[in-house]
C-alpha cells in the first residue's frame, strides 16, 4: 500500500536533521508512543549519517489487526540512511521498518527541505505484509501507524528544538 505523509517543523533543516538523528528524540518517540527505546545507533557513511533505532510496543499500542496476532507486542527497528546534505542544507534518505515477527516492512525514502522558517520532512514509501488473504488488511491497518510515527519523531524534534 503507498505512502505518503509529511510534517513541518519550525526549524532549519540542520537543527531538524540533528534533532531527528539524536539518542534524545529516539527516547522521546519511544516515551510519546508508549513503548520503550531498546536501541539507538549513529554511524558516519561517507558523507551521510546511519541511524538504527529499534523500539518495543505493547499490542495495545499497535492496530487491533496485528495486535491479535502479536499479543506480547512487537519489536520494530527504524533504519534510515542519510545523505550529506545539500548546499541549502536539505537531506535524502531511504528507510526501512521491519516489524520482528510480524510479516509487516516499510520501504521508503524521506526528504528533509526548507520551507521558508520552517523544514519539511516527506515520507513516501510501501507499506507490504506478506500474510495471505490479510495481507492487504495488515497494510492498511499499518499505513495510519506509520504517518502517526512520522507526526510523532517531529513532534519530538520540536520539543528538543524549543
Amino acid at each position: 500500500m503507498a505512502l505518503s505523509s509529511s510534517r513541518s517543523v519550525a526549524a532549519s533543516p540542520e537543527a531538524v536533521f540533528e534533532a531527528l538523528t539524536s539518542q534524545q528524540n529516539a527516547q522521546a518517540v519511544a516515551d510519546r508512543v508508549g513503548g520503550s527505546l531498546l536501541e539507538h545507533t549513529v554511524t558516519t557513511e561517507g558523507d551521510g549519517l546511519r541511524t538504527v533505532s529499534s523500539f518495543s510496543l505493547p499490542a495495545d499500542r499497535l492496530p487491533d489487526v496485528v495486535a491479535k496476532m502479536m499479543g506480547n507486542g512487537v519489536t520494530v527497528t527504524l533504519d534510515e540512511s542519510w545523505s550529506a546534505p545539500g548546499v541549502d542544507g536539505s537531506r535524502n534518505s531511504t528507510i526501512s521498518a521491519n516489524v520482528k515477527g510480524a510479516p509487516v516492512k516499510v520501504q521508503g525514502s524521506e526528504t528533509l527541505v526548507a520551507d521558508g522558517a520552517a523544514t519539511t520532512l516527506t515520507l513516501t514509501g510501501e507499506v507490504s505484509s506478506s500474510i495471505p488473504f490479510l495481507g492487504g488488511k495488515i497494510s492498511k491497518a499499518a499505513e495510519p501507524f506509520v504517518d502517526r510515527l512520522l507526526a510523532v519523531r517531529c513532534q519530538a524534534a520540536e520539543a528538543q528544538l524549543s
